[in-house]
């Protein structure tokens, strides 16, 4: 007789740390835990959670992704595989400016995820070199390593980051400003004094005065440099140099001069001269070999200077004062004899303008000059030795009336009396009205009332016509189907 024997299949639990480790029957940690046994019997169940550096456990998931409560501690009929889950720790990051200093940042990273670098801090005086980790041990400090920001945090413990600083350094350059020397920079500490260059400063013809400071504007300080200052920036010292003093003589080909102690550098400015020498050669001028001349008052530098000072000016430098040749002229008026000196080439009208040809005024009359008998026009020029005569005509006023740039009417007018107010003058364009006459730019209607003494130009003065309006009104059946308003003259457009 034959009998069947069976034997039992195992089936299997699993538990997979994923990461972790969890402890086997023998409290041995392990990464994957596997359990065979019977469907129904009795299984080991891990009593203590996994482990993970850097997490936290979160929980046994069934196949199913379902968390479990608690594992089975018996065997299943289909087995089953257990995982687990894990949450990263937050780390604690703090950043401190200083070494013993307050905390610049703090904030919470999670395991395995990257620090984010913060702004550098800013400390007057001191450049930023990076973060650091540091060993601090009572007074005793030191700084170990840069913090790598591009590695991901591996650690629980608490990350504390200290700034490590070097002296900032700056430049303090020196600007000869035109002299010779070539002064070399200085590399200054933060807070240090610059050093006094003890170079002999040089420039052809100037004397070394003072250093100072080239404002970040371009401009140069009012103030000399204070050498124990402390050197906070960049900085560019401007050598300031002072002119060293020469002379200049003005003269006039030796009828005049004057001495003027100047500096090199300087921008030329021609003296005052106010004693009686000079001012009595303004007012009479000078006669030279017969033929008179006048020194010109708004002119009196030939050539005028327009350049500095420079170091080898001397007495042997002149400049000569401008002489202008004139022709004289005798005047005969009724006040008597009289002499005048006028500009060479100057004509009659320049000289009746400039003052120096003049007659008594007589009311309602005008001057006539003549010489030898024969009428002299303003325009004619002035000769040398000429006899002017002056001669009185009746003075009769002419008015003239411009329209549009052409003479509409001229009228001669009596002495003293009104111009009769023409007709009014047509439009030679659209638009415009006439509104009446103006005295020459001038916008002021002219009083046709007024005393007229002298000669006078009155323009047409012309305004905008404002158009008129019209209103066209489209009707529909007797209703009013629209309304427009139209301009004077223009078209009108058809309703829609």
């Amino acid at each position: 007789v034959l009998s069947a024997r069976w034997t039992p299949i195992p089936n299997t639990v699993v538990y997979n740390a994923n990461g972790g480790t969890v402890l086997n029957k023998l409290g041995q940690p392990v990464e994957v835990l596997t359990i065979e046994a019977p469907t129904g019997a009795p299984i080991y169940r891990p009593k203590e959670e996994p482990e993970r550096y850097g997490y936290d456990f979160v929980g046994w998931f069934d196949h199913n992704d379902d968390k479990v409560a608690t594992p089975t501690d018996i065997m299943p009929a289909e087995g089953e595989t257990y995982t687990a889950m894990w949450a990263a720790k937050n780390v604690n990051v703090t950043f401190y400016t200083e070494p013993k200093g307050t905390a610049y940042l703090s904030t919470n990273v999670k395991f395995g995820d990257l620090v984010k670098q913060p702004l550098d801090p800013i400390i007057t005086g001191k450049i930023f070199e990076g973060w650091y980790t540091f060993a601090e041990n009572g007074a005793d400090f030191r700084y170990l390593e840069p913090f790598d920001f591009s590695k991901p945090v591996d650690t629980e413990e608490a990350i504390n980051l200290v700034g490590k600083w070097s002296t900032a350094l700056w430049t303090v350059s020196f600007d000869s400003n035109g002299g010779l020397n070539n002064i070399p920079d200085q590399i200054v500490e933060h807070g240090k004094k610059a050093a006094t260059p003890t170079d002999t400063m040089y420039r052809s013809g100037y004397e070394f005065k003072e250093w100072r400071v080239r404002n970040d504007n371009g401009t140069l300080a009012d103030t000399a440099y204070n050498f124990n200052t402390a050197v906070t920036k960049d900085t560019q010292l401007v050598a300031i140099w002072e002119g060293k003093e020469v002379t200049l003589r003005w003269t006039d080909r030796n009828v005049y001069f004057v001495d003027q102690k100047v500096k090199v550098g300087d921008f030329i400015i021609r003296p005052e001269f106010e004693d009686y020498q000079f001012q009595q050669l303004i007012r009479d001028g000078r006669t030279e070999g017969g033929v008179h001349y006048r020194l010109d008052p708004d002119d009196l530098w030939d050539p005028m200077p327009t350049e500095r000072v420079e170091e080898n000016y001397g007495k042997h430098f002149t400049f000569m004062l401008n002489w202008i040749k004139q022709s004289r002229v005798i005047l005969v008026t009724e006040k008597g004899l009289d002499i005048a000196y006028v500009d060479d080439g100057m004509t009659l009208g320049e000289a009746i303008d400039a003052g120096l040809i003049s007659a008594p005024a007589k009311p309602g009359y005008k001057v006539v000059w003549t010489s030898n008998g024969n009428p002299v026009d303003e325009d004619d020029v002035i000769k040398e030795g000429m006899t002017l005569n002056a001669t009185y005509v009746v003075y009769e006023p002419v008015v003239t009336f411009m329209t549009n740039e052409s003479v509409y009417r001229t009228e001669e007018v009596t002495y003293g009396g009104t111009v009769t107010k023409p007709a009014d003058p047509k439009p030679i364009e659209l638009g415009v009205k006439f509104a009446g006459w103006a005295e020459e730019g001038s916008t002021v209607l002219f009083d046709f009332s007024t005393p007229i003494t002298e000669d006078k130009v009155l323009e047409a003065i012309w305004e905008a016509i404002i158009p008129a309006e019209h209103t066209v009104t489209f009707m529909n059946e007797n209703a009013v189907y629209s309304e427009v308003k139209v301009a004077d003259g223009e078209t009108v457009a058809k309703p829609e």
